[in-house]
C-alpha cells in the first residue's frame, strides 16, 4: 500500500496523486488518499477541499486508524526503512519532500509508505504518463455555455492564457510566497507565439475575471472564458482543449497544458515561479516548454 497526503487546490492535488499513483503502479500496490490536511483549517492557509472526485479514479481513502499507524512509527529510523524494504514485515514509513526539485529517492520508496510533499515534476510520473492521462479524464461539460465555448475553441487557432490571482493577491501568506505574472510577461508570450503560429485567438482564463477585463490589453482577438461556479475542472478542461498555452505560475494551468495531447503544441511558462528566486524550479517545467 502507498498513501499520499493531499494539499492545496486542484492542480497541486493532481501532482501529488500522479506521483503517488506512479509509485503504487511500480510497486503493484494499492493507493490510499490521505485527506487529513484538507480537513484542517490552518491560520494563514487558503482552505481547500478534495477536488479529484471529478476524474476517472478508483478512490480509496486512508482512515484514521491507518493514519495513526503511520504517525506512531519513528519514520526517520533507517533500520525500519531497511526492514520494510528487504522483508515482508509491515513497517509503515513516511517520506517527506525536502526540496522543491525532483527527488529521485522518492521513486524507490518501499511499500507501506505515506508520501508528504508537493512532487511538482513530471519526472515523478513520466514512466506512467499514459495511465495518468487516462485517470485525469474530464467529465462531460454539462452547461450549455461551456459546450458553446468548447466549440469556439475547437474551431479556432486557440491559445489558452491563464492569469492567476485569487489568494496570490488576497492572502498575505500566499502573496509573500508566490509572484503574480506581470502584464509584460503576457505581452511577450503573446508576441512569442504570434511569431511562430501567426494570427491566434486568446482564450483567457482567470479566477479574477473582472480585474483581467479591466487590465489585460493586447492586440490579438480575446475571448474571456467563464464557467459555472465550483466547476474548476471545467475551466481546466476547456483550457486543455486549446491548441497552445500561455500558463501562469500555477499548477492549475500547468496541468491543462500537460494534459493537452496535441502534437506540436507550444507551451509558454513564466521564468519566475516564486517570489523567492532561490527556489530551483528547473524540474517543474518540461524540457520542450518555453520559459520567458
Amino acid at each position: 500500500m502507498i498513501a499520499v497526503r493531499l494539499m492545496g487546490g486542484l492542480g497541486n492535488q493532481m501532482f501529488q496523486y500522479a506521483a503517488a499513483k506512479s509509485l503504487a503502479l511500480g510497486r503493484k500496490s494499492k493507493l490510499l488518499i490521505d485527506l487529513s490536511f484538507l480537513m484542517q483549517r490552518i491560520e494563514g492557509n487558503t482552505h481547500r477541499q478534495y477536488e479529484l472526485h471529478a476524474f476517472n479514479l478508483k478512490e480509496s481513502f486512508l482512515d484514521n486508524k491507518e493514519l495513526r499507524a503511520f504517525e506512531k512509527k519513528n519514520n526517520g529510523n533507517l533500520f525500519l526503512r531497511m526492514m520494510n524494504y528487504f522483508s515482508r514485515v509491515d513497517v509503515k514509513t513516511i517520506f517527506r519532500e525536502t526540496t522543491f526539485g525532483f527527488q529521485e529517492e522518492m521513486l524507490v520508496q518501499p511499500d507501506n509508505t505515506l508520501l508528504i510533499g508537493n512532487w511538482q515534476s513530471e519526472k515523478y510520473f513520466s514512466l506512467y504518463q499514459t495511465e495518468i492521462r487516462k485517470m485525469f479524464t474530464f467529465p462531460t461539460l454539462e452547461s450549455s455555455s461551456s459546450r458553446t465555448m468548447s466549440e469556439k475553441i475547437r474551431s479556432s487557432n486557440a491559445v489558452s492564457l491563464h492569469i492567476r490571482r485569487g489568494d496570490y493577491v488576497s492572502n498575505p501568506v500566499t502573496k509573500a510566497f508566490h509572484a503574480t505574472c506581470s502584464m509584460d510577461y503576457y505581452q511577450h508570450a503573446v508576441e512569442f507565439l504570434e511569431e511562430r503560429i501567426g494570427k491566434l485567438t486568446l482564450f483567457v482564463f482567470s479566477d479574477d475575471m473582472d480585474w483581467v477585463m479591466n487590465n489585460f490589453k493586447v492586440d490579438s482577438e480575446i475571448i474571456f472564458v467563464s464557467v459555472p461556479e465550483n466547476k474548476n475542472y471545467d475551466d481546466m478542461h476547456l483550457m486543455s482543449m486549446c491548441r497552445h498555452h500561455i500558463i501562469a505560475n500555477s499548477s492549475f494551468s500547468w496541468w491543462a497544458a500537460w494534459i493537452n495531447p496535441a502534437p506540436g503544441k507550444i507551451v509558454v511558462a513564466p521564468l519566475q515561479w516564486f517570489n523567492d528566486t532561490s527556489i530551483d524550479t528547473k524540474d517543474l517545467i518540461p524540457a520542450d516548454w518555453f520559459r520567458l
